[in-house]
């Protein structure tokens, strides 16, 4: 099989998201569309006060939300959604959502979303990977798979010393092809290399439970699939020339809409962790794009558990 030509677009544009609360559809209104992400505000989510007089020290759950996704068939395409189960890191368990439609070819899902209301934030937040549905488009006939994150983020201020670039709550659908690359074959298995760390000739370590539905998507076509030993080089991450930056600016390597950070590369060549909270830009909601480039005040250790060494603070986006 070789890989075919296909604009991660068009599979975005194919995938329609609905969000109800209380039954009742919420508007959208779409602020970014990228080649391989959007971002579609939410219109009047929350429309009540909340009373934070009443809030419990251990917080608050708000329930009747839903989100609906839906996407036609596509020629030569077999769509799985899977949701990350909470308080799973990392590689971790999963649960394949019940597809609802009727006709061949066709995927519609549903997920529920809750909202947190907790001391010291002014509004309603999701959580994540709560917060997101991912959706796993394998390309039958060529190898290919598309993983697309679905996800309902907000932006909450805090009640003291918040970004001045987020005065009032801002709730927003997002899509975003995370990854893609050609399947290869694995005795009767199928192995997507994002997923897999291969060294030596065998598995080093491999996210099992979601290969596993990506083995069910190919089925009988799994035969046709190049052997594992055959891999290509995955190449995640765009070319970055760390020597033109100057002063205490940085270049956006990547963003997850979903999880609302990302990573930066500095002229010193050292990489860092940004999260929406330490930047400013202008519109909402508060994102990056790969290669846009940011100034900033200061750069630290992590405030929170995670894998980068670094993370830089008071960051903002310069516009050209």
């Amino acid at each position: 099989m070789k890989p075919e030509v296909f604009f991660p677009r068009e599979l975005l544009d194919r995938i329609a998201v609905r969000v109800t609360k209380n039954e009742k559809e919420v508007g959208q209104k779409v602020v970014y569309a990228g080649p391989d992400a959007s971002i579609a505000l939410l219109e009047n989510l929350f429309q009540e006060r909340l009373d934070y007089s009443r809030v419990p020290d251990e917080g608050l759950v708000i329930t009747g939300t839903v989100m609906e996704i839906e996407i036609e068939p596509l020629a030569g395409f077999v769509f799985a959604a899977v949701i990350k189960n909470s308080g799973s890191d990392g590689n971790g368990s999963i649960k394949v959502l019940k597809n609802r439609a009727e006709e061949p070819g066709r995927l519609f899902c549903q997920k529920k979303i809750t909202f947190h209301v907790k001391l010291g934030y002014v509004g309603a937040f999701t959580m994540s990977p709560a917060n997101c549905v991912r959706i796993l488009a394998a390309a039958v006939d060529t190898g290919n798979l598309y993983h697309v994150e679905i996800a309902l983020v907000s932006q909450v201020p805090e009640a003291y010393g918040s970004n001045p670039a987020c005065k009032s709550p801002t709730y927003a659908v997002t899509k975003q092809l995370s990854r893609h690359g050609h399947c290869y074959r694995h005795e009767d298995r199928v192995i997507f290399p994002p997923f897999t760390k291969w060294q030596e000739n065998k598995i080093a370590s491999n996210w099992t439970e979601i290969n596993d539905v990506i083995t069910g998507l190919f089925g009988d076509k799994i035969s046709g699939l190049e052997p594992v030993e055959n891999r290509r080089p995955v190449v995640d991450l765009a070319a970055i020339e760390p020597e033109d930056l100057v002063g205490q600016t940085a270049e956006t390597v990547w963003w997850s809409l979903s999880r609302q950070d990302g990573m930066v590369v500095l002229g010193d060549g050292r990489v860092a962790k940004i999260y929406w909270r330490n930047l400013e830009r202008p519109g909402k909601p508060i994102y990056l794009t790969p290669g846009e480039v940011v100034k900033f005040q200061e750069i630290g250790t992590p405030r929170y558990k995670t894998t980068f060494k670094w993370e830089i603070y008071g960051a903002k986006v310069i516009v050209a």
